[in-house]
């Protein structure tokens, strides 16, 4: 039997309530009427701060849903396909990820082989083995497994965003001390990406998103954020699951 997909992505707001319009089966037009109401509703929560209590119980999203459709009912044999944007650095060119999306150890393997074909003089700066097993104690730390990532922004704004340029090099250089050593090296040969993509998600999970969404949109574009998610979690996310490359200006 055929699923029903939930498509979520945010480029921006119209096109996160575009994503929210389709979830609750109403035209954009009668989301943003109902819109100024939700965003009360948010601000009421937080005034009361009863926001998290909210969240957690499943009252706000449920409360949400009966303002814009009360009639809404989830289509059975649904999954959610959520996009979202991560933010790196690469050569310039698609082929960088002909082989996909990869976790935390295969992905700062690839990553380290590319750097050193692209530029010879940084390799005695890295401790290549000592790089993979601070990489799989931190996932053990973090997550209780070795293998995590690939990790993504729920916003394009955020991942844009020049607050989170730090981003443009894999955060083990920050853990490990090395980041400013080999920054400039990097910067002088590899351009800052995002790369949007997508993941298939259960229905179970909807809540979850659900309100990230409806946060991102409450706090708007005034403030950068590094709300996100764990979305490979430990697994290859294929190259056909990558919607779009973005490349941006060399700012780190």
């Amino acid at each position: 039997m055929q699923k029903h997909i939930y498509h979520f992505s945010y480029d921006d707001q119209d096109d996160a309530l575009s994503s929210l319009a389709h979830y609750y089966d109403v035209d954009i037009d009668v989301l943003k009427f109902k819109f100024p109401q939700v965003m009360s509703y948010i601000q009421s929560l937080k005034d009361e701060h009863v926001y998290d209590k909210a969240v957690e119980s499943g009252m706000l999203q449920t409360n949400i849903a009966l303002l814009i459709n009360p009639k809404f009912q989830e289509k059975e044999h649904s999954i959610l396909r959520i996009s979202f944007y991560h933010r790196c650095s690469t050569d310039g060119t698609a082929t960088w990820f002909k082989d996909g999306l990869l976790n935390n150890v295969a992905g700062i393997q690839a990553y380290l082989e590319k750097v050193i074909t692209l530029i010879p003089e940084i390799n005695p700066l890295i401790d290549q083995n000592k790089i993979i097993r601070v990489s799989k104690e931190k996932a053990m730390h973090e997550e209780k497994v070795e293998l995590d990532g690939i990790n993504g922004f729920y916003r394009y704004f955020d991942a844009q965003h020049i607050d989170n340029s730090g981003f443009n090099f894999p955060e083990i250089f920050m853990d490990m001390g090395i980041y400013e050593t080999v920054k400039a090296q990097l910067a002088s040969k590899l351009t800052p990406t995002i790369v949007k993509f997508f993941v298939d998600l259960e229905m179970s999970e909807v809540n979850y998103i659900l309100e990230k969404y409806w946060y991102s949109v409450w706090l708007g574009d005034e403030v950068a954020t590094t709300i996100g998610l764990n979305a490979g979690r430990g697994k290859t996310i294929p190259y056909h699951h990558i919607q779009q490359i973005y490349y941006l200006e060399n700012v780190c």
